[in-house]
């Protein structure tokens, strides 16, 4: 589930990206690079998600996202999306 949150996160990154259409657009997860778990979650746990774009190329965008829980990180990822027009 915090890989999800993070390619989620990723995807909202790009959705405010000037270069990406939501109506003429999709994002598709391409790959996870590095995942590792530092903490353990459990539920009532707030994840605080951080992402730094690293890479953007014409239809893919290369995101390092983490995952925090009350400062510490739980867990990080290399996450790619790839965008496909409609």
């Amino acid at each position: 589930l915090q890989i999800e949150a993070m390619a989620q996160a990723c995807g909202l990154i790009l959705a405010c990206n000037n270069k990406f259409s939501i109506n003429s657009s999709i994002a598709f997860l391409a790959a996870i690079e590095g995942a590792k778990f530092k903490k353990i979650v459990i539920p009532g746990d707030q994840l605080i998600l951080h992402g730094k774009v690293v890479a953007q190329k014409r239809n893919l965008l290369k995101v390092e996202a983490e995952c925090l829980v009350d400062g510490i990180k739980a867990s990080s990822a290399t996450i790619t999306l790839v965008m496909k027009s409609l």
